[in-house]
């Protein structure tokens, strides 16, 4: 591969990883600007299905009394929020490819997203500002970085011994 193939290739990395960045953003503002009563059917559908999932699974009725329309929500953020801050660290990876930048970066942007997300159900009429959903949405994107950290880090140790080892292999053979 070539200069120009691996800047291309570059370039297509980056424009993926904000595309699916973007992606998971605008999911999350689909969901602010959603009615009270649609966010209430959506958990309803959810918890249903995810009860029939346990109980088909062998778990007893009683053991998942715990799965209800409010856990599920709060689970929900969690849920939205490492994904968020998955795709923020590679999409940031992409340009700084540097932790000590990309790390403390994406932070802030789940962090502004998080916060903007509750500024703006502050203002609509059937939604409102929670300080408990902060706290679940700092937990999910602290846990999506810390992830996608693990994996980065894991990646990079994975391709640089398998350059020692090819570059050991070769030299053996001269």
């Amino acid at each position: 591969m070539n200069n120009r193939d691996n800047s291309k290739a570059i370039s297509i990395l980056k424009f993926l990883t904000f595309s699916l960045f973007f992606a998971v953003f605008m999911m999350i503002m689909m969901l602010t600007f959603q009615k009270s009563s649609e966010t209430l059917a959506l958990s309803s559908t959810i918890t249903s299905h995810l009860k029939t999932a346990l109980v088909q699974s062998g778990i007893s009725f009683r053991d998942i009394a715990w799965v209800n329309e409010g856990n599920v929500r709060r689970l929900a953020h969690v849920c939205e929020y490492f994904v968020l801050g998955v795709t923020a660290l590679f999409a940031l990876t992409a340009v700084y490819r540097n932790y000590f930048y990309t790390v403390p970066s994406s932070l802030v942007v789940c962090a502004l997203v998080s916060y903007g997300d509750q500024l703006i159900k502050g203002v609509l009429p059937t939604r409102e500002f929670d300080y408990v959903d902060l706290y679940l949405d700092l937990l999910g994107y602290v846990m999506g970085i810390c992830v996608a950290l693990i994996v980065l880090l894991l990646g990079k140790l994975v391709i640089s011994s398998t350059v020692i080892l090819v570059r050991s292999l070769m030299t053996k053979k001269q």
